[in-house]
């Protein structure tokens, strides 16, 4: 599938996947692609892959006003790449409350927002994509990773 008509965000953008997710969008000719992240001074290299196409927005997807703000600064958005996570990496039953509940609060309902935020905005624009990052442990709870397990199993 060509990405040439596309205009994307990707959440999560600073690192890793977030990056390939970028790059690979811009080599496939994606005419913008704003990369989100809750500290947009993280973003310094991703904007240098292709200054002027590559837009960085700040976005915690837990904090509602944040996706709203968003909303706005990305208003052509057709294709929604929503690869933000956190990790907490210990088992359900020495995790505190804390941990679970923020792996809850960014892997399944910040999911949700940034989804439900944007979701007018493609549809706006003629229909696009939305493309939710999992992981396998999602279908296979991992002891090591209960909180981050069963989060990515609620999305």
């Amino acid at each position: 599938m060509s990405h040439t008509y596309h205009t994307a965000l990707v959440t999560g953008a600073k690192r890793d996947i977030g990056k390939a997710f970028v790059e690979a969008l811009l080599a496939h000719g994606a005419k913008r692609v704003y990369a989100a992240a809750r500290n947009v001074g993280d973003l310094s290299a991703i904007m240098g892959l292709a200054p002027g196409r590559v837009v960085a927005v700040a976005l915690d997807i837990t904090r509602p006003e944040q996706v709203r703000a968003a909303t706005e600064a990305a208003k052509d958005v057709n294709l929604l790449l929503d690869n933000a996570g956190a990790l907490t990496g210990s088992g359900l039953l020495q995790l505190s409350g804390e941990y679970l509940r923020r792996d809850m609060e960014v892997n399944y309902f910040g999911l949700i927002g940034v989804t439900r935020g944007f979701a007018p905005v493609i549809v706006r624009n003629g229909g696009g994509s939305v493309a939710n990052l999992l992981s396998v442990v999602s279908l296979a709870s991992m002891p090591p990773a209960g909180g981050y397990s069963a989060s990515k199993a609620a999305a």
